[in-house]
């Protein structure tokens, strides 16, 4: 690590708080557009998604390991632009990947019936690219006083 060294402790964890908030979020909005199974599981969810955000936070800060090496971290911390763009394109996947035609054939619980959903390969795979952007999220440098 670069730099002092309470900046970098103060940036990451301001970061990784970043990505449990959004990391829940993002569950919270897939739970409700998809299931809904009365007042118990409203009550519970939440926690569920806070212990499944975690999760995916700590994944996403263990393959962030990789950017510590020195070919990639000289590439990765040159600039936020990848870490942007790694977000960007998540977001983008997670909204729009339906309307662009990555999907599968999902079943409708109460009414039997066969919908198009976002291919889960897909859905899961731009969660953790989000969160891993966002948890990864290089750490700028402070101008010595």
């Amino acid at each position: 690590m670069r730099g002092d060294p309470w900046w970098n402790l103060l940036w990451r964890s301001i970061s990784v708080a970043l990505a449990f908030w959004l990391a829940w979020a993002v569950y919270m909005v897939a739970w409700i557009e998809q299931f809904y199974d009365g007042p118990l599981s409203m009550i519970l969810m939440p926690f569920m998604a806070a212990i499944g955000s975690a999760l995916s936070v700590l994944l996403s800060l263990g393959a962030g390991l990789v950017l510590r090496f020195r070919p990639v971290s000289r590439l990765w911390t040159a600039t936020p632009l990848w870490a942007g763009l790694m977000v960007a394109a998540s977001l983008l996947l997670l909204a729009f990947g339906r309307d662009l035609g990555i999907t599968s054939l999902g079943l409708d619980p109460e009414s039997g019936r066969s919908v198009v959903i976002l291919h889960p390969m897909a859905a899961l795979g731009g969660y953790l690219f989000m969160i891993s952007g966002v948890a990864n999220w290089p750490i700028p440098q402070r101008n010595a006083a």
